[in-house]
């Protein structure tokens, strides 16, 4: 008999090392983003285009406008969760994108365990809905796993973006079981009928180059002041950390880096 429980015992603890591993290996592989706010009034002229110094600096070769708002209640939230519900559309589409996204904080660069945690809510190798990233800023750092859809409708053109209610109606239509079910079933869905829009904010993302890596910068106005980012992807970690002290130290010789907690979407959100 004691035999038999030794090796219930001994299949037991092997079906968990085992389970555990092959959690560590389902973890989701990122990629990373790097953004850094700077000063606008330094790259924009009084007329709010970019300055020559700022096209020459960033080699800016094109320019798009886009429109973006997000959808949330009063008090944030779905944002006091980890979810923003984004839509955005540039000049060019024919579409307008709606973004589910789902953050988690990573603390003291600990990006393993913020992809432990997610993985535990679902966010993992195995989720084909969501693309995963580590968005990498001046002193915040987190991981964000988002998914798109795309509409259209016939009352918009151009860079318009839905009201409130059709927003709230297509935010309904097209939310992910993760996002309804992440609490409660219907939770989401609750909040999302009594939220309101932040935004929009229209902008424009010029593109340019850095050390050999196309690099975006978005200038926007949010309430009358306009908010500037400048950002890059990599695929490699190393590479990512290597490239973002790069620019930063080049935004700091400059003179034009904010050093604070602010993002763009949180200013945006008014968070």
């Amino acid at each position: 008999m004691k035999n038999i429980f030794k090796f219930i015992s001994l299949a037991g603890l092997m079906f968990t090392l085992s389970s555990v591993s092959v959690h560590a290996a389902n973890l989701a592989n990122p990629n990373y983003e790097i953004k850094f706010m700077v000063d606008s009034s330094k790259i924009l002229n009084s007329d709010g285009s970019l300055k020559s110094n700022a096209i020459s600096d960033f080699d800016i070769t094109s320019s798009k406008n886009l429109n973006v708002q997000y959808l949330d209640t009063d008090n944030l939230d779905l944002n006091k969760n980890g979810w923003i519900v984004r839509f955005r559309k540039f000049n060019d589409d024919t579409s307008t994108e709606l973004t589910y996204k789902k953050k988690y904080s990573i603390t003291n660069g600990d990006i393993k365990s913020a992809l432990k945690t997610a993985a535990n809510d679902g966010f993992d190798a195995n989720e084909d809905n969501y693309s995963p990233q580590v968005d990498w800023g001046y002193s915040n750092e987190s991981l964000s796993f988002s998914n798109n859809k795309y509409f259209s409708l016939d009352d918009y053109s151009g860079l318009e973006l839905p009201n409130t209610s059709d927003s709230i109606d297509e935010a309904i239509e097209n939310i992910p079981g993760k996002l309804n079910k992440f609490i409660y079933k219907g939770w989401a869905q609750n909040y999302l009928n009594s939220s309101t829009l932040h935004g929009p904010y229209l902008g424009t993302r010029y593109i340019g180059s850095f050390n050999g890596l196309k690099i975006e910068l978005e200038i926007y106005n949010v309430r009358g002041t306009n908010i500037a980012e400048i950002s890059f992807k990599e695929d490699d970690y190393s590479n990512a950390s290597q490239d973002r002290q790069a620019l930063m130290n080049t935004l700091d010789s400059k003179g034009i880096l904010i050093k604070s907690y602010d993002t763009k979407t949180g200013i945006m959100l008014g968070d």
